[in-house]
């Protein structure tokens, strides 16, 4: 039996990129749809062997269900740009720390 991912992760989000791109999933293939809020933070995976991944905030939201293109200030350079999110990006809520780092447990 095939598991679906819950809504809202990573995984129920990777449709997305080919949704956009005006492909339909496969027979009995759920369809998964990105929403996003402004403040959230779009993470774009390297697609390449050491391509680095990329992190931005989302700065402005087009549809009032969440659906992209996102305008996203991207962490690296300040650039913002109108982001048509493909399957190797992801949503994440707002962290505490708005850097970009990738955050790790434990105290100092």
């Amino acid at each position: 039996m095939r598991r679906i991912a819950p809504p809202g992760t990573p995984v129920e989000m990777a449709i997305v990129g080919a949704r956009a791109a005006g492909c339909t999933p496969a027979d009995g293939e759920p369809e998964v749809i990105m929403k996003a809020n402004v403040g959230d933070r779009l993470i774009l995976e390297g697609t390449h062997v050491g391509e680095p991944r990329r992190a931005g905030v989302i700065t402005g939201v087009r549809h009032h269900d969440g659906a992209p293109p996102y305008t996203v200030r991207w962490l690296d350079s300040g650039h913002e740009a109108l982001v048509f999110p493909g399957p190797d990006a992801r949503v994440e809520p707002p962290t505490a720390s708005a850097t970009g780092a990738v955050q790790h447990g434990g105290a100092r």
